[in-house]
């Protein structure tokens, strides 16, 4: 059977489960047009086939996906907050250094990102894709050099296994986001 799809930031959708043929034409058209693409003429009285889908909620998103986005958004964000505190606890002595301010902004981030995640906002949702994907590349970055630092000491095996959790978290986050994309906020 033919299906159309569209592809979104979240992937591909199927949006017409069957086709009808147009009577100018005979070109294969998704059940939903009222006129031909190719040329122009009305199928509105196009007979329109059975739909087979007798599972209404086949193609929504399950409902763990919000639970986890949430949960991961979260985490994030209490990460930020926890990263910021730290720096701050610990630059009392001494003052802030160089790297103190690194971790402060890249902590600032986190937390904002995280922000910007439970509040849904577009933008966020779309650079987090952009991080989650210099996340994996970091994440593979780590593997390789775990590996080849495990020749040398026990350490290149922790090394290996962080670099493999870094990169399931990012792209479990770029799969969580492509999942609630087709949600409907309420």
């Amino acid at each position: 059977m033919l299906a159309y799809y569209w592809l979104n930031p979240g992937g591909l959708v199927r949006i017409a489960n069957q086709v009808i043929t147009c009577p100018n034409c005979k070109a294969s058209l998704p059940d939903w047009s009222k006129s031909c693409q190719f040329c122009q003429a009305d199928t509105s009285q196009v007979i329109r086939p059975k739909q087979d889908n007798s599972d209404p909620q086949a193609f929504e998103t399950p409902t763990w996906t919000l639970s986890a986005y949430y949960a991961v958004s979260t985490l994030l964000l209490i990460s930020g907050l926890v990263g910021i505190g730290t720096t701050l606890a610990g630059s009392q002595k001494d003052g802030l250094g160089l790297f103190d301010i690194i971790s402060l902004v890249f902590d600032g981030v986190g937390a904002l990102v995280g922000i910007g995640l439970l509040l849904r906002l577009e933008i966020v949702r779309g650079i987090t894709n952009i991080i989650c994907f210099f996340g994996i590349l970091s994440g593979l970055r780590f593997i390789l050099f775990g590996l080849g630092a495990t020749f040398i000491s026990s350490w290149g095996l922790l090394v290996v296994i962080y670099g493999i959790l870094k990169v399931c978290v990012y792209g479990f986050m770029i799969y969580l986001i492509g999942e609630t994309d087709r949600y409907t906020w309420r």
